[in-house]
């Protein structure tokens, strides 16, 4: 018998012995089959609870549940907004807490409000200068032009705020949430 059927021969009587084995493995699924859990988002209202907002934030949700949540250093501002109305998106961990892993504002004094990032932008009018404008860009990617940002407002250009228009589109108040 040749020398490589040996080795065919032996390795699958390896196999064999090795499958037979009453040896135990690690149970479990292994790291390549591990799925991380999905993100969910919740919606409510953001309040502080005790002395240090970032460890004692709830979200109260409409049906009356209150929500531990958890933040980072890239939610952190989160604690900063108590009353207002937020979509938070993440996950559970395993204490029944929501682990935060990005906001969206929603709502503030029970009005609706834009959640985004301050910027100039050059539009072209009809000749040939451009126009400067202002524009808050959503935390999805889109933009909302802004009409007429007062100049208190535009102090914040490349700031996270919160907008709230009037039916004309003008900014009437606004918030920061992150100063960048």
């Amino acid at each position: 018998m040749s020398r490589s059927r040996w080795v065919s021969l032996f390795a699958a009587g390896l196999l064999a012995l090795t499958a037979c084995s009453d040896a135990t493995t690690p149970s479990g699924p292994s790291p390549a089959s591990v799925i991380p859990p999905a993100k969910i988002t919740l919606s409510g209202v953001v309040s502080a609870t005790g002395r240090d907002p970032l460890n004692a934030l709830v979200l109260t949700t409409e049906d009356g549940s209150r929500i531990t949540l958890l933040v980072s250093a890239e939610t952190s501002a989160l604690g900063a907004l108590a009353g207002a109305g937020v979509d938070v998106r993440g996950r559970w961990d395993g204490d029944q807490s929501f682990v935060v892993d990005e906001f969206i504002v929603r709502e503030v004094g029970g009005t609706p409000v834009l959640d985004g990032i301050l910027v100039e932008q050059l539009f072209s009018d009809l000749g040939d200068d451009p126009v400067i404008g202002y524009v808050l860009r959503l935390r999805d990617g889109s933009a909302a032009s802004l009409i007429d940002p007062s100049p208190e407002l535009l102090t914040h250009i490349g700031a996270r705020m919160w907008v709230r228009l009037d039916d004309a589109g003008e900014a009437r108040d606004f918030g920061i949430i992150d100063s960048y």
